[in-house]
């Protein structure tokens, strides 16, 4: 009964609701589990020399694949040395996939210099009452972290933050002039309140906006790093490159 109910549940749930991602797929473990509490005592050789194949092919292409995404990782942290413990951190990623297909695997990589600096972590999944950790203080609409997430990818050109309106019925007569503005905008309430900031994979069009009070304190391949001028005095500048 309870499998069958599991089974119902995972078919005619929706994909999306409300907010929340991914509802019918979060029945499959309950269903592996009900599955592996139904199996006999003792498996066929034949079966499990198959499952044995399975599991060794399964782990084979996880570790390569996880070499492959460390190889992004690496160049995604590289900058982590120019930036100060305690540093209000803001991260700007503007493209989430490097070398994977199927994962946005850069998209919660900033993490690496949370954990290592304890910097800030705006983009940490607190806006919920679901979620174990939560604001103490709920940032502005424009910090909050689903906002935030998106707002650099659709700001990565004029073209596609202006395309993404018209999708919506807005069109703008002066495309590169609203998106500067709108650039503006972010960067009048985002400088108050970090020092610092990570761009992944930002177009120059998107480095010519930031402010002139933030100064590249580090820069390699897809990785920028700004710091603010009147930033924290432990700033690695010496990192520079």
């Amino acid at each position: 009964m309870g499998r069958r109910l599991l089974s119902t549940l995972s078919w005619f749930s929706p994909y999306v609701a409300t907010n929340w991602f991914h509802v019918n797929s979060r029945f499959v473990p309950f269903l592996w589990l009900a599955a592996l509490a139904r199996l006999p005592d003792r498996l066929p050789r034949r079966a499990l020399a198959f499952l044995g194949v399975c599991a060794l092919s399964y782990a084979a292409g996880m570790g390569a694949d996880y070499l492959r995404l460390r190889r992004d990782w690496s160049r995604f942290t590289a900058g982590i040395s120019a930036v100060p413990e305690g540093a209000r951190l803001l991260p700007l990623i503007f493209k989430s996939k490097e070398t994977s297909e199927n994962t946005r695997a850069l998209l919660h990589a900033w993490g690496f210099y949370v954990v290592e600096k304890l910097t800030s972590a705006p983009l940490l999944f607190a806006h919920s009452r679901s979620f174990p950790v939560m604001y103490r203080t709920p940032p502005d609409p424009q910090f909050n972290h689903l906002v935030l997430e998106s707002f650099a990818p659709t700001m990565a050109s004029p073209d596609w933050g202006c395309g993404i309106l018209r999708s919506g019925g807005v069109v703008t007569d002066d495309c590169d002039a609203a998106w500067r503005g709108r650039w503006a905008d972010f960067w009048r309430k985002a400088e108050p309140k970090f020092d610092h900031v990570l761009m992944w994979s930002a177009p120059r069009d998107v480095i010519a906006q930031v402010p002139s009070r933030y100064r590249v304190a580090f820069q390699r391949d897809e990785v920028t790093i700004f710091e603010r001028v009147d930033g924290m005095p432990n700033s690695a500048s010496a990192s520079r490159q």
